[in-house]
């Protein structure tokens, strides 16, 4: 899957990775899918690229002969993060691949790792959203995350300016409806709708994230 400006892969046991593992002399297919605009995930080590196009079903496949690692680029200009939008082919052996495919402890040991809030800053890691938000008042695509929580923002709201809170339900609908409400200052349609993708309890996580950065000094 892609969206400005990452790729994430999902494998059928529901396992989410931002870079693609996989067992060395298996045929591999993958099914493209586009969340935003035209993106093109290019692998140079096995000579394959292929454009994923929003609405549009796809797939790729291709040999692992060799272990090692492979870069992944994205091969489409997609907008101003276009250069970062980049990932990897990791090809194990059966036997390590079987162990990674079967791990769930991982993404649950980097969020107790992280402290509170570490559950959200995992799901946000994964789902690429430090592309475009910063966590430490850099301004990027879009607004920061720190000191965010709690405080009033103007948003365009049909075309009218209106002053509102960061709170839990603006966080909702900001992630699930974005475009009904721009932080005025940036552009609309960057960012696309994760309905389907995070659930409600994801959103919680991310919320109880945002909240540890409410208190954070901004960066100098």
């Amino acid at each position: 899957m892609a969206r400005m400006w990452s790729f994430s892969f999902t494998y059928a046991n529901g396992k989410q990775s931002p870079e693609l593992i996989v067992p060395i002399n298996t045929p591999v297919k993958i099914n493209l899918v586009s969340l935003d605009v035209i993106h093109s995930l290019f692998i140079p080590a096995f000579r394959i690229k292929s454009d994923m196009i929003p609405g549009r079903q796809k797939e790729m496949w291709f040999l692992p002969k060799a272990e090692g690692k492979y870069d992944i680029f994205c091969a489409e200009y997609c907008g101003l993060q276009h250069s970062f939008m980049r990932s990897s082919v990791t090809v194990f052996t059966q036997e390590k691949f079987d162990e990674w495919y079967i791990d769930t402890t991982r993404v649950a040991a980097v969020a107790t790792e992280a402290g509170p809030g570490g559950e959200g800053l995992a799901i946000m890691t994964s789902q690429g959203c430090f592309a475009c938000h910063s966590p430490d008042g850099t301004r990027i695509i879009g607004p920061s995350y720190l000191n965010l929580f709690g405080e009033q923002q103007t948003v365009v709201r049909d075309g009218k300016d209106v002053v509102i809170t960061v709170d839990e339900a603006y966080v909702n609908k900001a992630i699930f409806d974005p475009n009904s409400e721009i932080v005025k200052g940036y552009q609309r349609n960057l960012m696309q709708s994760y309905k389907g993708v995070l659930t409600n309890d994801d959103v919680a996580k991310i919320i109880e994230y945002l909240k540890t950065l409410s208190d954070a000094e901004p960066s100098q």
